[in-house]
């Protein structure tokens, strides 16, 4: 009971601290001071304390991230649906001398003890930097930086815990030579649908016949190493001289060859990405978090396909998957079976398993007195899939003709035939660069 009373004089006498929400009427004299007055005002704390407290009761920084159940702190939260990010700033520029400033901004850093994320707010910090070095500046949590200073060139230095890059900054005798951005400034978590693909059209450049252009865009990427959106504003290059990030990711390029080109996040630019390209469907060597988003085939050792070239259709993707030849040259045919039509019988083209139209366009016509009609087939894989006949006119006269599929293929690698030949003997033609426009095949994945 002392205990009681005690606690209830100690509440009654500070006032002060509850006079937001807590009032009592204090005894003017000992008579007042009686059993109701006291259980009147026990009462009113109790409710005070059980229903009414406000801000007004506490004191700045007086509940902590420790005081809150796992489930509802925020700090846990924001750790799980954004991640680690720079929101702004911090920034670092060259310099005709080693001394330069980590411009003021704010970053998301993860207190890895207890995956708790803390909004970590920093001033303008200046540092003047070990000459001859390369230098990976870090914050941590809390709002220091650190700073780990390796020889130039030298591999990347593992990340101190609680900590987050912010860039490298390599210096020579007495200059800030170059600075690369570590910062990643989208929120790593925020968007993981391991299925967005923005634009990133894959073409044959057209002045190389070994450079594969990745369109600009966006990708999602869903690994945890790379997770996050990235975006490119102007087109990049994959290559196939060259070795590595932005080429082939071993060996060097073999005729006869379907490759695989991947996009992975770039790891000197927290918001951009680059391609690679592998024999490989389902994994590029040498990298992490790689994205597959397209295909090209080798001819020959120093040559892609210029209609052989197309975007991977799997989920996400909006990029057109379209192989398209054309020939011009005047070609006659006298067989009584199927022959393959020359040029087009060797159209390489990629499936991600998704529907494909094919359609073929050309003109026919009776190259001599003996020939009544002509039949055009389409073989896929020499599986022979939809065949047409046509009756001729009158010697010389092109008749347009036209062959439509569609169907599903397995996903990977397929190609394509074009066949004709004759119904009742004499000589066929398609004089197409001189009569009726040029002979064509389209194959387009929807």
């Amino acid at each position: 009971m002392k205990k009681i009373l005690l606690a209830a004089i100690f509440l009654l006498n500070a006032s002060i601290s509850y006079a937001g929400t807590i009032t009592y009427d204090q005894a003017q004299t000992n008579s007042d001071f009686t059993r109701t007055w006291l259980n009147s005002t026990f009462d009113r704390v109790y409710n005070e304390v059980n229903g009414n407290l406000t801000s007004a009761n506490l004191s700045s920084n007086a509940v902590a991230s420790d005081d809150i159940a796992t489930h509802a702190n925020p700090l846990v939260r924001e750790n799980e649906l954004i991640g680690e990010m720079v929101y702004s700033g911090l920034t670092i520029a060259t310099s005709a001398n080693l001394a330069t400033t980590i411009i003021a901004g704010t970053a998301y850093v993860t207190n890895d003890g207890d995956a708790t994320m803390h909004r970590v707010v920093t001033a303008d910090t200046a540092r003047t930097f070990t000459a001859s070095r390369d230098t990976w500046v870090y914050l941590n949590y809390v709002g220091a930086f650190s700073y780990t200073e390796v020889a130039n060139g030298a591999a990347a230095p593992a990340t101190p815990l609680n900590s987050i890059a912010i860039a490298t900054v390599v210096t020579d005798g007495d200059n800030i030579t170059s600075v690369t951005d570590r910062r990643q400034t989208t929120p790593t978590n925020l968007r993981i649908y391991n299925d967005y693909i923005q634009g990133c059209v894959i073409s044959r450049d057209i002045s190389s016949n070994q450079i594969v252009t990745l369109g600009n865009g966006e990708i999602e990427f869903g690994s945890s190493v790379t997770a996050g959106r990235r975006r490119n504003a102007t087109t990049t290059n994959v290559n196939f001289a060259a070795t590595g990030r932005g080429g082939l990711d071993t060996g060097s390029q073999a005729a006869n060859t379907f490759y695989y080109v991947w996009a992975l996040a770039d790891d000197d630019n927290s918001t951009a990405y680059e391609g690679i390209a592998s024999l490989s469907s389902t994994d590029a060597t040498g990298v992490t978090g790689e994205r597959l988003i397209g295909w090209a085939y080798s001819a020959t050792a120093s040559v892609i396909s210029a209609d052989s070239v197309g975007s991977y259709k799997g989920v996400g993707s909006n990029a057109p998957n379209v192989v398209y030849r054309q020939s011009n040259t005047d070609i006659t045919n006298t067989s009584a079976t199927f022959v393959n039509m020359p040029v087009f019988d060797d159209v390489r083209f990629y499936s991600s398993g998704r529907p494909v139209a094919i359609t073929i366009c050309l003109p026919l016509e009776r190259n001599d007195a003996g020939s009544a009609g002509a039949a055009v087939q389409l073989a896929v894989d020499s599986i022979n899939l939809i065949s047409r006949d046509v009756g001729m006119g009158a010697t010389d006269e092109p008749i347009p003709f036209t062959l439509n599929y569609i169907g599903k293929f397995a996903p990977g690698t397929h190609t394509a035939a074009v066949q004709w030949r004759t119904l009742s003997g004499g000589t066929i033609a398609s004089e197409s660069a001189s009569k009726s426009g040029a002979r064509t095949i389209t194959i387009i994945e929807h």
